[in-house]
């Protein structure tokens, strides 16, 4: 994993995804196809797939039962294997992003880092940016497609990490989906503005004391 870094003279843009209700579209048997590839004990795999395949779920509205349905995917929400379990099925995520500069996967928040060369004009880095993020979402819509994980695109975002003035930016489109560009966001738990001067975070911690 190649390090980025933003300089004076350059700019970095990341790509932050959201998947819809993560935890309870994992596919079982996806999962039972990673836990093959890794060479993971049948014992355990079978152990797995009954401890997941044997949940029964009803929906109740308006005092209105439904018959009783055998669950196909998620996994128990609060339990302690839950989030072990999505990780293993999402090992693989990254490597689909393999051409990235950065990338990170915590429980089910990814975010990706791309910077185009520093020999770029302003206009070409733009044009450089944007076309890296087409890729990834290309790469992204394809991987949630095949492993039925969906992109929830309401709450994907981007932004530029720009220490001069910003250029001028824009939603990015890719195969009719939109993702819409933020001056700032916060990831587990920290507020990232533009230029990085991290002063919208401390502002806020600042705020809670």
């Amino acid at each position: 994993m190649s390090v980025c870094i933003v300089s004076m003279i350059t700019a970095a843009a990341a790509l932050f995804a959201d998947y819809n209700s993560a935890f309870n579209q994992l596919w079982f048997n996806g999962l039972g196809l990673k836990l093959n590839k890794l060479y993971c004990p049948l014992y355990i795999i079978a152990w797995l797939k009954q401890y997941l395949c044997r949940r029964k779920a009803y929906i109740n509205m308006k005092n209105t039962s439904s018959s009783i349905f055998n669950l196909s995917k998620g996994v128990p929400q609060g339990s302690c294997i839950g989030p072990v379990l999505f990780i293993v099925y999402h090992h693989d995520i990254l490597e689909a992003l393999s051409t990235i500069h950065w990338k990170h996967l915590f429980a089910d928040d990814l975010a990706t880092l791309i910077a185009p060369s520093s020999a770029l004009t302003p206009k070409e880095m733009m044009k450089s940016l944007r076309r890296q993020l087409a890729r990834i979402l290309r790469s992204l819509i394809n991987y949630s497609i095949t492993w039925k994980q969906p992109i929830n695109f309401n709450k994907t975002y981007w932004t530029l990490f720009n220490r001069q003035v910003n250029p001028k930016v824009s939603t990015i489109k890719c195969e009719g989906r939109k993702v819409k560009h933020l001056n700032q966001i916060k990831h587990l738990g920290t507020i990232l503005d533009t230029k990085l001067s991290f002063q919208a975070h401390i502002d806020y911690i600042k705020s809670k004391i």
